[in-house]
């Protein structure tokens, strides 16, 4: 069974709550302004578009898994 697109944003948007200090980055690598991803997480954007739900679901896979190496 796939994910929900409903489940998948909250999903994300927990994601971005414990990146919060590190928003540039996701905006640089996901190639969004920092009002849209604001205003993502509050909830305010109705339709995202699965395209830039990817992009940033991606900078934030890559922040992490550059965390982890620089941590091992």
């Amino acid at each position: 069974m796939s994910t929900s697109l409903i489940q998948r944003r909250d999903d994300l948007i927990a994601e971005l709550r414990r990146f919060e200090g590190r928003w540039p980055e996701i905006v640089k690598r996901a190639n969004v302004s920092h009002s849209w991803l604001s205003q993502f997480a509050r909830r305010k954007i109705p339709n995202p578009g699965i395209e830039t739900l990817d992009r940033v679901s991606t900078a934030i896979s890559e922040l992490s898994a550059s965390d982890i190496r620089a941590a091992g």
